[in-house]
């Protein structure tokens, strides 16, 4: 997932790039390239959901262009749990279903409690279909929005 921006910078390009290498360094971005009027740097990655959104861009090249500065950004934060928000809860359902089952057949035996076991692992697997994609929109969203704010902060400070 490729997220690009751009904003016109009101005074001296350098500082305005500099403001931004120094903001994506201070979440623990490491620089891998730079260049008179370009910097890509490599994300520390997104663990969770409650941390700093620019954790969800993997790798981002800002550069400048006279009175112009932009944002390349690959989300392969975002995509990772994306991802993990859809694997898991199916993981885990299905996990909790197949112990709930053996646990039940041998203390129970066979019959019909394999009926609750089914109906509660589809019913919080069915929840999660619903929320996995919302939580991964919503993560996106974050992660573009910060960038925005990133780029109109550097583009107002120099």
């Amino acid at each position: 997932m490729r997220y690009e921006s751009s904003t016109v910078v009101k005074g001296d390009s350098s500082k305005a790039l500099e403001f931004a290498v120094t903001v994506f360094a201070g979440v623990g971005f490491r620089i891998t390239s730079r260049a008179e009027n370009a910097v890509e740097l490599a994300g520390p990655g997104m663990n969770n959901t409650r941390g700093n959104p620019l954790r969800g861009v993997s790798a981002v090249r800002v550069q400048t262009d006279g009175n112009r500065l932009s944002l390349d950004a690959d989300l392969g934060g975002v995509e990772w749990i994306s991802k993990f928000l859809f694997w898991f809860p199916i993981l885990l359902c299905l996990g909790i279903g197949v112990f709930l089952s053996i646990l039940f057949l041998k203390v129970l035996g066979p019959g019909p409690w394999i009926w609750i076991v089914v109906a509660v692992v589809s019913i919080n697997g069915m929840l999660w279909n619903v929320l996995g994609p919302f939580l991964s929109r919503r993560i996106a969203a974050r992660t573009r929005s910060a960038l925005d704010t990133l780029l109109t902060n550097a583009g107002s400070m120099s």
